[in-house]
């Protein structure tokens, strides 16, 4: 396993080896494999062996991506960094960095009309801004169980979502921005496309879309499963004009046939915070959807008949429908459609400090419906600036206790009180305490 530096600033012999003889962009080196090549971005990524390491330094200039990747799975790929004789396996991972490495200052990649697909398998993108985005399908794809974390894909035109994930991949920690006005059917101009034939997972992103997209979408794929958890999906933006009501905060194409969890959401502004549509109803997918903050959407869960069902003696399909627990709704023109909706809380005054400035700290301290959401201030997905409560998944209820409690020096029958709670002691062996 290597670990190589890339920087455009870099004055040295640009052999990748060091800081100071980073890669430079422009010169003709031999590449992590081996082969002689210009080491532009895209060539070395391209070239990075099992286990291999490059260190991206932001320069005094955007970094062009140069062209076009598609980065195959290789058979020594993996999670775990180890030689066997002169084959290295391990994981390729691409991290961002300022003047520091680790600084969590991101390097800005002009994308132009380029596409990045990942699929080193474990692989792992970390700490780029990507800019510029106008390739009309996925600038970037994440598959076979790569991640990228922590990253910004900013899209400029065209009609493709900013992130594609397929084949158990990961997006976590990212702010995605996709202000195009976009086709208003189908699966294109939207923040996120989930499309995986395995587990895929997106997890405490900042998800914005203008103009109608939908925050998430979630094709089907065979009978595909996705995690969407602890986002904040902020969608119907208005960009100069354009605006309209027709984006979703999460839509899942055909719920019947997808295995999905999705909660801890913050979910804004939506047509519907949560569509679950199906193409048929023949097939129920049992899933869950809990925990979810949705905030003035036209209707904040809403989708297929068929997951009420069975509402009638004859209904034959196959399967359950989805659970709904604990979700908070706020200034929605309706709620959720859901004949099973457990425990929800319908906020009558707005939680959040600004909506308007992407400020979804929870305001009022009294609310104790959101225990620590309140605390919801930290550097956000931008790089070298701050959202807001971008990037903290929701953390509703809190409990404090208070006392102490002596396993072995009480006597049986005797009860004590602890943090409000009465326990009377009923054996000395073995020694058990049993509530009353």
């Amino acid at each position: 396993m290597s670990i190589y530096y890339f920087s455009l600033d870099a004055t040295g012999n640009a052999d990748g080896s060091s800081e100071a003889n980073a890669y430079d962009g422009t010169s003709t080196v031999t590449l992590p494999d081996g082969a002689s090549g210009v080491c532009t971005l895209r060539n070395v990524i391209l070239e990075l062996e099992s286990g291999d390491k490059l260190r991206v330094k932001k320069s005094s200039t955007k970094i062009p991506f140069v062209n076009s990747e598609t980065q195959a799975t290789r058979s020594t790929d993996g999670p775990t960094d180890f030689v066997d004789g002169a084959t290295k396996y391990g994981r390729v991972e691409i991290i961002g960095y300022g003047e520091t490495f680790g600084d969590e200052i991101r390097p800005n990649v002009d994308m132009g009309g380029y596409t990045w697909r990942f699929h080193r398998r474990s692989g792992l993108i970390e700490n780029i801004n990507f800019i510029e985005c106008t390739y009309g399908g996925e600038p970037i794809r994440i598959a076979k169980n790569a991640t990228i974390s922590k990253c910004g894909i900013y899209r400029e035109s065209g009609n493709g979502a900013c992130v594609g994930v397929t084949e158990s991949g990961t997006v976590d920690r990212c702010e995605i921005v996709n202000p195009v006005n976009p086709v208003t059917t189908g699966n294109y101009a939207h923040g996120i496309r989930v499309y995986s034939d395995g587990p895929a997972t997106v997890s405490n992103c900042y998800v914005q879309c203008s103009n109608g997209g939908h925050g998430i979408y979630v094709s089907r794929n065979g009978i595909n499963r996705a995690s969407i958890c602890g986002n904040i999906i902020n969608v119907n933006l208005d960009e100069d004009g354009a605006g309209n009501g027709v984006g979703d905060g999460v839509y899942v194409e055909d719920a019947g046939y997808i295995q999905y969890l999705i909660n801890n959401n913050i979910i804004i502004r939506a047509n519907v915070g949560i569509n679950l549509a199906a193409s048929s109803t023949d097939f129920r997918s049992w899933n869950a959807v809990s925990d979810n903050i949705l905030a003035l959407c036209a209707k904040a869960i809403d989708g297929s008949p068929n997951f009420n069902a069975p509402t009638f003696a004859g209904d034959t399909a196959s399967g359950a429908p989805p659970t709904s627990t604990n979700n908070i709704f706020y200034a929605n023109t309706a709620n959720s459609y859901l004949n099973q909706e457990l425990n929800p809380t319908y906020l009558t005054s707005d939680p959040f400090v600004s909506v308007v400035n992407k400020d979804f700290s929870i305001k009022d301290a009294s609310l104790s419906e959101f225990g620590n959401a309140k605390s919801f201030t930290q550097p956000g997905a931008s790089g070298d600036t701050t959202t807001s409560n971008a990037l903290v998944p929701l953390r509703r209820f809190t409990v404090t206790t208070s006392g102490s409690l002596s396993l072995a020096s009480n006597q049986v029958g005797d009860v004590v009180t602890v943090s409000g709670k009465s326990f009377q002691k009923i054996s000395n062996s073995p020694i058990v305490w049993n509530v009353i």
